[in-house]
């Protein structure tokens, strides 16, 4: 869990490409090559979902108090 107002940084240390995406279409990375990052600001609370778009079985889940 974190707070309201925190960032998250995603960082693609795998050789193939990855995308952050949330299921809400809260917020959207563009394909990660290997070392790139991706941060996104949490302002409100709740929980979001997201999934990589070329490995859709690549989910998880932030919560924001």
């Amino acid at each position: 869990m974190i707070q309201k107002g925190a960032n998250v940084t995603w960082k693609n240390d795998d050789s193939v490409q990855h995308s952050i995406v949330s299921d809400s279409s809260a917020f959207s990375s563009p394909l990660l090559n290997k070392g790139e990052t991706y941060t996104y600001q949490f302002n409100n609370s709740g929980s979001f979902s997201y999934h990589c778009v070329p490995h859709t079985y690549m989910k998880g889940t932030i919560v924001v108090a």
